[in-house]
C-alpha cells in the first residue's frame, strides 16, 4: 500500500499547490480513499494507485467538502 500511496501521490501533488495544510489535507484524503479500496490482501501496487485515484477523483468532481471547524478551549 506504500508503494501505491506514493506513486499515486506523484502523480497528483501538483493539483494541491504549495500551502502545507493544504498538502496535507490532500495526502490524508489520498489515504481514506486508498483505505476504501483496498482488501486485506491488496499487493497489486497498479490496480491500488488506479483504484484510488480513481476515489479521488470522484470525491473531487463530487463538490462536496468538509467542513473545518475551530473550537475554542
Amino acid at each position: 500500500m506504500g508503494q501505491a500511496f506514493d506513486q499515486a501521490w506523484t502523480e497528483i501533488a501538483g493539483n494541491f499547490g504549495e500551502s502545507p495544510l493544504e498538502i496535507e489535507s490532500a495526502r490524508l484524503r489520498l489515504a481514506e480513499a486508498m483505505l476504501s479500496i483496498a482488501a486485506e490482501d491488496s499487493t497489486d501496487v497498479e490496480a491500488l494507485k488506479a483504484g484510488t485515484l480513481q476515489a479521488m477523483a470522484i470525491y473531487y468532481r463530487s463538490g462536496i467538502r468538509p467542513t473545518v471547524s475551530h473550537f475554542a478551549n
